[in-house]
């Protein structure tokens, strides 16, 4: 069985839980759903993205982690409701 790459697991050392919600999560739908929803703010932290689009806490500071991980948003520094926030990465003029 392939099982796709998991951002958290150093944070929770093969919990067989945590291992089976990495196999049946839809990383992507949940990737595109918070590029799209940061394409109209270019910035945004993992509370407003519960609040807006109904994702659980774990998910979407899993994909944040994702997409930290892969360049594609970077910390600002800033905090909100003392989350940090990110931002998107501009590629040449555009963003991601």
């Amino acid at each position: 069985m392939n099982i796709p790459f998991d951002v958290c697991a150093n944070n929770h050392k093969g919990n067989p839980n945590s291992v089976d919600a990495n196999r049946r999560t839809n990383k992507e739908n949940d990737i595109l759903r918070i590029i799209n929803f940061m394409r109209a703010r270019k910035r945004t932290y993992v509370k407003e993205i519960i609040r807006e689009l109904g994702l659980k806490h774990q998910t979407a500071s899993a994909r944040l982690s994702d997409l930290k991980a892969n360049g594609i948003i970077r910390e600002t520094g800033e905090k909100v409701e003392r989350c940090g926030v990110v931002e998107l990465v501009e590629q040449g003029s555009l963003f991601v």
